[in-house]
């Protein structure tokens, strides 16, 4: 039922490592010929994780999904946020699959149900002239892990929104066949389409929130994303644009 037409057919299954998309980039940088489009580095066991602005993604080994895709996509620079577009909707499709309902991207990389996270995105592009010549794009997604550690109160799991237990490997197939249907979306240019639904489930989009801003809380309402992925946000009637370092969720 899901079977995907390439995305996965090359699976490196490490027991352990301590990132995924550092082995991915060290393949990369050493072996670049060996690269397929929509190779998967796989671990069951990821001891430092990376997340966003530098931090760690924590995970209990054999418990969840943590993997890189390399994608070989053809983009320009300054259209890399595609990307991270066509992944953050390919897991939304997944867990719209799975029944799992009131799911949010949470900009940039970030997936949530309700107010709880539940995956979280990495991406990582090595550049050649103007051109992306590979992108590692590394994914965590809490799948059979209940328990979490006191600072990572916001998290969730498949497991804890549904009372089952999952089969990695079968709900690994499931998710690289939805994020492959977007790959193929974007290799169809069909952008409008990607922009669209991403806005549609984007936190905070046409709606006022709280934000954190140089330490200070604003009310502000996200209008969109500019091609270059940074925020926009009209705040006291004017548009401003910010990237992560800059703005932050109160949530």
């Amino acid at each position: 039922m899901y079977n995907c037409l390439f995305l996965g057919s090359k699976i490196v299954r490490l027991a352990e490592v301590d990132s995924t998309n550092v082995y991915a980039a060290a393949l990369i940088k050493t072996s670049p010929k060996i690269i397929t489009d929509g190779m998967v580095i796989y671990t069951d066991n990821q001891t430092n994780g990376k997340g966003q602005r530098g931090s760690i993604w924590e995970t209990t080994p054999n418990k969840n999904l943590t993997f890189s895709i390399v994608l070989k996509p053809n983009l320009l620079v300054n259209e890399q946020f595609l990307l991270s577009k066509i992944c953050a909707l390919g897991i939304l499709d997944f867990l719209t699959d799975l029944g799992i309902k009131n799911t949010h991207i949470k900009w940039p990389n970030d997936i949530y149900v309700d107010n709880k996270k539940i995956a979280g995105m990495l991406l990582e592009n090595t550049l050649k002239n103007s051109k992306i010549e590979f992108c590692v794009a590394g994914i965590g997604i809490n799948i059979n892990q209940t328990i979490f550690n006191e600072h990572l109160q916001q998290a969730t799991s498949l497991q804890l929104i549904t009372n089952k237990s999952y089969n990695l490997t079968s709900i690994l197939n499931q998710l690289l066949f939805f994020i492959e249907k977007r790959y193929l979306q974007l290799k169809a240019s069909k952008i409008q389409q990607i922009n669209n639904d991403y806005l549609n489930h984007l936190l905070g989009y046409n709606t006022e929130r709280t934000y954190l801003i140089n330490n200070q809380k604003i009310l502000g309402v996200i209008s969109g994303v500019a091609l270059s992925g940074k925020l926009q946000l009209i705040h006291e009637n004017n548009l401003h644009e910010y990237d992560m370092k800059e703005i932050g969720f109160v949530l």
